[in-house]
């Protein structure tokens, strides 16, 4: 683990000695009045101090009120709290601990459980090992196949192999694509539907909170965040009127500080640059932009005053958002058995047991052993305000006012084969420019086996087809190389840079952003690598109802065949290493 090089003050800590001049105990120190709390010197990284950089770029629209000086917070860097992501098992005394000789798993790989629904609802309790099922069909009759619940999946009676439940299904001779709704627990008559609801209610939404409202509290002296939005560093930072956000100066393209109140551009129009209050500005249900509703339309368009204002900012992010709403759920046939879905919570309150609380409950129980992938594989990351968990937030989606743990919006990306999760990817579109990816990892018992290669191969031609220009992930420094090499990731270019100044989007500190152009050529050799594998571009691949894409006449990249950059015969160097991890 890195130390933090920390420069402490004299005396106790600020917090402390508020409580003491509460108490009349410490008369001669005073809380500063616009900070309340005093901030300790940190420097974050390693020995040589490593932090990342965003040149300053241009921000348009940024607007001022009377001639005063905007408040600025005076901290340190942030250096608190390390949100640096480092596989479970590494930081034991400093030694590296192989996964496979984890406690409770003496037999290696081979012996760790598979991650399916089944083994979820068996580690949740709601059913048991070795409890017996039987099929029922569309006329409510009992067929005479048995099965017995064991190791994820179903002991078939009449082969005596371990099967998936569709395979099950059709081993019963049922057909009807929706196997969890028909097959039965012979103990209690509850389907393995009504067990993942159960599941859910219980043991999951329980613990997922849709919204977080973050409410400063009367005693916090200093309502501000003390990191910046783009970087996530410390230092001086310039603080907003309306919210709670910091930034740095350069961060967003300012030399000097403003006069008078300031306005970062989360909370002004990102057409206009013009502020407004709540009843005013909307925000886009893609890219969680504010806009005025008379800035959303075009010089061509007219404005009707008797339509409601649109949930989108724009034409882009509506067919983006339809787009993604019929491929959430969908599960896309891959080459040798795999597949890969997009995920994101559906709510599952008044739905019954019909066919949107199947598409529903099939959804939501993925996540949840999603949620169990990616706990097993980071450390646990809590925000140092709220102390939510970030990751489990990003799953579920979870949105806040609180800008910095705003989650609305994310996906997650599975690879499966044979009902097991494999690989899992986070990833949040905004609008046509770009992507991030905060998060991949791939299960214990598939590393070092090209797993997350084979998932982001999917998700390289899953952008294309959905119009993304860009995929940007925040990488830990010592990771760089191995993304620039072996994935085609590059550093974040000037254009990416002006976005994202615009643009909440999640970084880690001491994290570096680097971005993969998706439609840009690449070099022969990895065209000729991808046409390997040519079974993936066909139309049995990706439903063409959900990727066709309206006729275009702007851009001129889109119309040519998308580049693949990975080979899915050769292992990764990483079969399931996370962006952040030290």
């Amino acid at each position: 683990m890195r130390e933090c090089d920390t420069k402490r003050s004299a005396g106790p800590p600020s917090i402390i000695r508020d409580e003491l001049a509460k108490a009349g105990k410490d008369e001669d120190y005073k809380p500063s009045p616009c900070r309340g709390r005093k901030r300790r010197h940190t420097r974050n990284g390693g020995d040589n101090g490593n932090r990342v950089e965003v040149d300053a770029v241009e921000v348009e629209g940024i607007s001022s009120g009377p001639r005063r000086t905007a408040p600025v917070k005076r901290g340190s860097r942030y250096g608190e709290v390390s949100f640096g992501h480092v596989p479970r098992g590494i930081r034991e005394r400093g030694k590296y601990v192989n996964p496979s000789k984890w406690i409770g798993y003496a037999g290696g790989t081979s012996e760790i459980p598979s991650r399916t629904i089944i083994s979820w609802l068996v580690e949740v309790r709601v059913i048991g090992e070795s409890d017996m099922v039987k099929y029922l069909n569309k006329g409510r009759e009992w067929r005479t196949l048995e099965g017995k619940i064991s190791n994820g999946g179903i002991v078939c009676g009449c082969c005596q192999r371990t099967v998936t439940v569709h395979e099950f299904e059709l081993h019963a001779g049922g057909d009807t694509k929706k196997p969890y709704s028909h097959i039965v627990l012979q103990k209690t008559g509850m389907s393995l539907l009504q067990s993942q609801v159960q599941a859910w209610n219980q043991m999951v939404a329980p613990n997922v909170e849709d919204f977080h409202f973050v409410k400063p509290q009367p005693t916090d002296g200093d309502p501000y965040d003390d990191a910046c939005m783009i970087c996530a560093d410390g230092g001086t930072l310039l603080c907003c009127t309306k919210c709670p956000s910091t930034f740095h100066l350069s961060c967003v393209g300012l030399e000097v500080e403003p006069q008078g109140d300031w306005l970062c551009p989360h909370c002004i129009c990102k057409y206009c640059g013009a502020s407004g209050d709540s009843q005013e500005l909307f925000t886009c249900a893609q890219c969680m932009k504010k806009y005025h509703y008379g800035c959303s339309y075009t010089n061509d368009q007219p404005l009707d005053l008797n339509v409601s204002p649109d949930a989108f900012c724009g034409e882009d992010c509506k067919a983006l958002n339809a787009k993604l709403e019929r491929l959430n759920g969908e599960e896309i046939r891959l080459p040798d058995g795999y597949s890969w879905t997009l995920l994101r919570r559906m709510d599952m309150k008044h739905r019954g047991y019909g066919e949107d609380c199947h598409k529903s409950a099939l959804c939501n129980s993925k996540l949840a052993v999603t949620w169990s992938i990616l706990d097993e594989c980071f450390e646990p990351i809590q925000d140092r305000h709220t102390k939510i968990n970030v990751m489990k937030n990003v799953i579920f989606h979870c949105s806040s006012n609180f800008m910095r743990i705003n989650f609305f919006g994310f996906y997650t990306a599975i690879l499966e084969k044979d009902d097991e999760i494999i690989s899992a990817a986070c990833i949040r579109f905004h609008g046509p420019n770009f992507a991030e990816m905060p998060f991949i990892a791939t299960a214990r018992r598939h590393r070092q086996k090209g797993m997350c290669r084979k998932l982001l191969f999917a998700l390289d031609l899953a952008l294309f087809n959905l119009g993304i220009e860009k995929l940007m992930i925040p990488s830990a420094p010592e990771r760089v190389p191995i993304w620039k090499k072996k994935f085609s990731f590059q550093p974040v270019d000037d254009d990416l840079k002006r976005v994202l100044t615009k643009t909440n989007s999640l970084m880690f500190c001491s994290s570096v952003r680097l971005q993969k152009d998706i439609t840009r050529k690449n070099s022969t050799e990895r065209d000729q690598a991808a046409n390997r594998e040519s079974s993936l571009r066909g139309p049995s691949s990706f439903p063409t109802m959900i990727f066709q894409k309206e006729p275009e006449t702007t851009r001129t990249e889109e119309s040519t065949r998308p580049t693949f950059h990975f080979n899915l015969n050769v292992p990764g160097p990483e079969g399931g290493i996370p962006i952040n991890a030290e």
